[in-house]
């Protein structure tokens, strides 16, 4: 996950995540998948909005395209790693 201010914004994420996976940071790669699904999605319908509160639980932004592509595309690279 990654922190804007005083919230959680996953908008960057993806490219955090190509970068450690070109640094070949492969465990701190999935612990920050397995955050970013855990904390940064919404329970129930993996909603994945721009920004959400510290800790997650309420929007900040609204939903927001590159935040929901996040736990697909991440698990698309390890599933052909």
């Amino acid at each position: 996950m990654t922190r804007f201010m005083d919230h959680l914004d996953d908008w960057p994420l993806m490219d955090y995540l190509e970068g450690l996976w070109k640094l070949g940071l492969y465990d701190d790669y999935r612990l920050s998948l397995w955050g970013h699904i855990r904390y940064h999605q919404a329970q129930g319908h993996l909603t994945a909005y721009e920004q959400v509160t510290i800790p997650p639980g309420r929007i900040v932004a609204d939903y927001c395209l590159p935040c929901q592509l996040v736990a697909v595309r991440a698990a698309h690279r390890l599933a052909v790693k």
